[in-house]
């Protein structure tokens, strides 16, 4: 019934409305309140009598505003027995500055709408503060005064008071800093200025990897409010006793907001001076700590124990813990496992764990000393140099198990007397137990025989097997293959910045070239590239593109060489490791 009425009356009004000559067009000009907030949106009307195709030319308003969305709709309403039919245009505005700005005005089907000035308030005012605003963001950057590579905490808070559906906030982009985001997003309430609000938390980790000026740009974020009613059409209806349901949801109406914080300008602090360690590992707190198998081990010659040295830091990376030095004694033999690489968050912060197992095995007997492991690091917290060391380790190594075994007499068969030869040679009968003994001889070369015949053919059916597998396609390698050609256009791309000698351009390529052979977990800078890689040459030119970088200049650097050392080692494809995905939450979860 309520359906049939409504479309009766649309019937209606559109043939009321059908002569051009029924109504003037008059233009008309609004918007929903003059003093806003500098991160608010503006909700901007414009009225036309009757139904126009004609839009509204905004440029004019781009000036001063971002035109953030734009609708347009026809509306009926029934004024004193007669139909009124419009043309509304809803558009929504935010602010690109603070002070008193003017939207000037705009043609519409040859008629201009009347100027009008808007009063927008910084943020961060006192009065700004005592206005109650139903969005807003909230950004708070620690420490002020960071060091090169050192972990910046990237504190972002978004306070709402309103329902937020369709939430968006852009992740940071920042040129020369590594960005790491901590764990997921957090939900709480909490009260600010005086009015409750529900808040979303997201912390971000940022590494600067060059010393200077270090910018934090503006973080957006985009959503629609929930702010309710229902159109002119249904609260006519509603007024009559044919109206809506005033509970349904269906019915609300939602507003766009976005907001933007303010870019943050920060000095980062060069390596100091006075720093004596050769990799700069600037934290919080760092330690070294080892665990030996079997714990308490009994040394042997040829028996292996292995020893996990692990380096734990805070307010680092994994990925910037260094290699330590192994044992250089040759009477104990080295076999160092690939190392283990751990990010966690622990106190709203960032803690990396490096673990590196080596496995000793002793050659000759004997007491050798494990040299003492030092590491030089910076505290972020009090400015000075400190040092994490494991105090040296005394072995005494027993000798083999099974080192005592029998030996032969010095003269060997040498004196044993040998028979006369004789003209003559007798016949003699074998005994029983003489025959019984060849008899036995016989069978034992038998079983020998037949045991290397059997070793003879299972050599040769693993040696089938394996010249098949060698020439039929694996899946793996044409996996690789593809892969190979994903990254060859970063490879072109970084021969061509080594051959120019242009160090940054170089390491972006080369963070491009990880990132297709480690799709799932791409290295964040050129020291994590070096450890998955594990070639020492690598390492050490990877070392001095890191170096020049550094330095702000490539005069120094001879690109032509270090691409000559690359070369080889990036045309295999590397296999990628496992990746975990977080998910965002709601922000506004129903009950």
């Amino acid at each position: 019934m309520v359906k049939a009425l409504r479309v009766f009356l649309l019937m209606f009004a559109l043939g009321f409305i059908a002569s051009p000559a029924t109504y003037a067009q008059t233009l008309a000009v609004q918007v929903d309140r003059d003093v806003l907030l500098e991160q608010e949106t503006l909700q901007l009307t414009i009225s036309l009598q009757g139904q126009s195709n004609a839009s509204p030319d905004l440029a004019p308003v781009e000036q001063d505003f971002d035109v953030v969305s734009s609708s347009k709709n026809h509306t009926i309403n029934l004024i004193n027995g007669r139909l009124d039919s419009k043309t509304v245009w809803q558009i929504t505005l935010l602010p690109k500055r603070s002070g008193t700005l003017r939207i000037p005005p705009l043609t519409i089907a040859g008629e201009v709408t009347e100027p009008i000035s808007v009063v927008v308030q910084p943020a961060n005012t006192s009065a700004a503060s005592k206005q109650r605003r139903n969005v807003f963001l909230d950004v708070t950057v620690t420490p002020d005064n960071p060091y090169v590579q050192s972990q910046i905490l990237v504190t972002v808070r978004l306070y709402y008071a309103v329902p937020v559906n369709q939430a968006r906030m852009a992740e940071p982009t920042i040129s020369n800093a590594m960005v790491e985001r901590l764990g997921d997003d957090k939900n709480f309430e909490s009260v600010k200025d005086g009015h409750p609000y529900r808040v979303l938390e997201r912390v971000y980790a940022i590494f600067p990897q060059n010393s200077g000026e270090l910018i934090i740009p503006a973080l957006e974020f985009n959503g629609q409010v929930t702010v309710g009613g229902a159109s002119p059409l249904d609260q006519f209806l509603n007024n009559n006793g044919l109206g809506i349901d005033p509970f349904d949801q269906s019915f609300q109406r939602t507003q766009p907001v976005r907001l933007r914080s303010t870019p943050i300008h920060l000095k980062v602090r060069p390596r100091p001076a006075k720093f004596s360690g050769t990799q700069w590992l600037p934290a919080q707190a760092l330690t070294l700590t080892e665990t030996w198998n079997p714990s308490n081990p009994a040394f042997r010659v040829g028996d292996p124990v292995t020893r996990s040295i692990a380096i734990v830091a805070k307010g680092l990376a994994a990925a910037q813990l260094p290699e330590l030095p192994m044992n250089s004694d040759i009477s104990i033999k080295n076999y160092p496992d690939q190392a283990q690489l751990d990010n966690t968050q622990i106190d709203n912060s960032i803690q990396g764990t490096r673990v590196q197992k080596i496995a000793l095995v002793p050659t000759q007997p004997g007491t050798f000393i494990l040299p003492a492991l030092h590491l030089y690091w910076w505290d972020t917290l009090t400015h000075q140099e400190r040092i994490a060391t494991l105090p040296a380790v005394t072995i005494k190594v027993l000798p083999a198990a099974n080192s005592s075994a029998a030996s032969l007499p010095k003269d060997g068969l040498s004196n044993v007397p040998l028979p006369t030869p004789s003209l003559t040679t007798p016949t003699i009968k074998p005994s029983p137990a003489t025959k019984m003994k060849a008899e036995n001889s016989t069978d034992f070369w038998a079983w020998v025989a037949i045991f290397f015949c059997i070793i003879w053919i299972v050599t040769l059916g693993v040696w089938w097997r394996d010249r098949r597998r060698r020439l039929s396609p694996s899946p793996i390698l044409q996996k690789n293959d593809e892969r190979s050609k994903t990254a060859k256009p970063s490879l072109n791309a970084l021969q061509t910045a080594c051959e120019k000698n242009q160090a940054p351009l170089a390491k972006k390529h080369l963070l491009l070239w990880a990132a297709t052979q480690w799709p799932e977990d791409p290295p964040h800078n050129i020291g994590d590239i070096a450890s998955r890689l594990e070639d020492k040459t690598v390492s050490i030119a990877l070392n001095d593109l890191d170096k020049a970088i550094y330095a702000q200049t490539s005069s120094n650097w001879n690109g032509s060489a270090c691409w000559n050392v690359l070369k080889p080692v990036l045309t295999p494809p590397v296999r990628p490791k496992k990746q975990t995905e977080t998910s965002i939450p709601a922000l506004y979860p129903r009950n």
